[in-house]
């Protein structure tokens, strides 16, 4: 009895990794980071002192960027869900809002990961930022 064994070709999706920049955290609304390939970036947090339940704007300042900015943001010791935004373009300028839940602490403290584009690379750039309920 013969058998016969067949091989199938299986191709693998080649993995691509992000660059993932130093974690930033937001001081007095705003956090910068300084890269010699970046440039500068800065992220703007309005109004200052973000509360929950109430939208929140994010400035960003990217010079040379292409392509879509989206970030995701979650609680950093408490999960209390994504919080999604998609920034819109204007000139080096990008503009996203936000509405964070209601937590039972009077302090929440949440990670923001900026997806950006460089030159057909993704970089990832974590922000992280404090709402103070009042």
């Amino acid at each position: 009895m013969k058998h016969l064994i067949a091989a199938a070709l299986i191709t693998l999706p080649v993995m691509a990794f992000a660059k993932t920049l130093p974690e930033c955290q937001v001081t007095d609304g705003v956090c910068n980071y300084q890269d010699p390939e970046l440039g500068e970036l800065q992220l703007v947090i309005d109004p200052v002192e973000p509360a929950p339940m109430k939208p929140v704007r994010f400035i960003l300042q990217a010079k040379g960027q292409s392509g879509e900015i989206v970030s995701r943001s979650e609680g950093v010791k408490m999960f209390m869900g994504y919080t999604d935004i998609k920034f819109k373009q204007s000139g080096d300028q990008y503009q996203g809002e936000g509405i964070f839940p209601k937590c039972h602490n009077k302090k929440m403290g949440w990670k923001m990961n900026v997806t950006l584009n460089h030159q057909g690379e993704e970089i990832i750039w974590p922000v992280k930022f404090f709402m103070i309920q009042k």
